[in-house]
């Protein structure tokens, strides 16, 4: 009967075969994160680390189990908080990439517990830029959709709440290099939200942790350079990358988790099974009109 068909309808056939050919399965980046009640969020996709190239972005918010979908916002990203989360609950977010988006940002604001000796809440971030970089000597930034459909798990970092600093500790992030040696972090992924690094073992030395390949972390905001070690570089130089030490007894710790992977959309495969779906309908059907008129004759 396969073979029946093909020659029936063999022209068709072989075009579908040469999209296959010709054709790539496309994928979409996407990015979930999450704050708790008393934080706040911004986030912003970004191309060739140019936070004003992108304009409109969808992304989508799940509060208390139910979804709130939010489409086709405007503007360089936009700061969650009580515009779209009620006062005392957390949420849940999923930011879509626009095609085109080589790279994004997001600031997690988190309050300070216990106040300060001024009754005072300084704030405390955590800083997180990741970037699709590779090396063709020097660094240039590449789509995120390009990059391999493996789910990816990124640490915040912060001072901790109890009596630590004011301060943002920034991270960046090269996700080639992240994704294929370590997708899901230190300790292969047995970390959760709340742990600190003191309490899994680790130290952060000139900006790095042994073994963690395409994070860095500094105390102030990165930089793109194509011609740098990472790609990325801390503003005033690598003197200002982070070393935990300098913290003193303030434990650093992990406040929030990106997950991210490239979601594979419906592709050239898809479109060919419907494809032979609708050849074999209409194959039955004429076989059943042919039939009809047999018996009607």
């Amino acid at each position: 009967m396969i073979y029946t068909l093909f020659i029936k309808y063999k022209k068709i056939y072989y075009f579908l075969i040469l999209l296959m050919l010709s054709g790539h399965v496309h994928s979409t980046y996407i990015l979930e994160d999450r704050i708790e009640p008393g934080e706040d969020i911004k986030f912003s996709w970004t191309r060739d680390g140019n936070p004003n190239a992108i304009f409109t972005f969808r992304f989508e918010i799940l509060i208390d189990g139910e979804t709130v979908p939010i489409s086709g916002f405007s503007g360089n990203g936009f700061e969650g908080g009580q515009d779209f989360i009620p006062v005392g609950k957390g949420a849940s977010f999923k930011f879509v990439a626009p095609k085109g988006a080589t790279d994004w940002q997001q600031t997690i604001i988190l309050p300070q517990d216990p106040p300060g000796p001024g009754g005072e809440f300084p704030k405390r971030e955590s800083f997180v830029i990741g970037g699709n970089i590779i090396s063709n000597s020097p660094f240039a930034f590449h789509p995120l959709d390009e990059l391999p459909n493996t789910i990816h798990h990124i640490p915040d970092l912060a001072p901790s709440g109890q009596g630590g600093p004011g301060i943002t500790i920034y991270t960046a992030v090269n996700l080639d290099l992240y994704i294929a040696n370590n997708p899901l972090g230190f300790n292969d992924g047995n970390w959760i939200v709340g742990d600190t690094l003191s309490s899994l073992g680790l130290e952060i030395i000139d900006g790095q942790i042994a073994g963690l390949e395409g994070i860095v972390w500094s105390l102030t905001p990165f930089e793109f350079d194509p011609n740098s070690v990472w790609g990325f570089v801390p503003e005033g130089g690598n003197l200002n990358l982070l070393n935990s030490v300098d913290f003193g007894s303030v434990p650093i710790e992990i406040v929030q988790r990106h997950i991210g992977q490239n979601i594979p959309e419906p592709g050239i495969l898809f479109l060919i099974l419907c494809g032979l779906m609708c050849l074999y309908r209409i194959h039955v059907g004429k076989q059943w009109y042919n039939n009809s008129r047999v018996l009607g004759s």
